[in-house]
């Protein structure tokens, strides 16, 4: 999903999806400073991609991804922090980040 400008609110629309597993949300796909993840969304998701998006503040747990496998932060200059609980995902195996000031707390015995 590239520029379509669309609050936070309405990727719900999209984390409905059943059989999702690749989500890339760039160039201001969505906009605001924080991101909410609702339980029960993208159950299915093994990819997830953001890149040059406004967003600060990221609420997730590790049941809201719980088949994520690869996580690439790109050009998310405001987002401080990767969601911590992501390394107790199971499934979970690489994650990329560039051009952000992030802070990743990852147990470093998953990797």
């Amino acid at each position: 999903m590239l520029n379509a400008h669309l609050p936070w609110d309405e990727i719900s629309v999209i984390g409905q999806l059943p059989n999702l597993e690749v989500l890339k949300l760039l160039n201001k796909a969505f906009e605001g400073k924080q991101w909410d993840m609702t339980e029960g969304e993208f159950q299915k998701l093994k990819f997830l991609k953001l890149d040059s998006l406004n967003i600060e503040l990221w609420n997730a747990f590790r049941e809201h991804l719980p088949c994520l496998e690869q996580l690439v932060v790109l050009s998310c200059k405001q987002l401080g922090e990767i969601p911590s609980s992501f390394g107790e995902i199971s499934t979970f195996q690489l994650i990329e980040m560039n051009g952000a000031a992030l802070l990743l707390q990852i147990p470093s015995s998953r990797f």
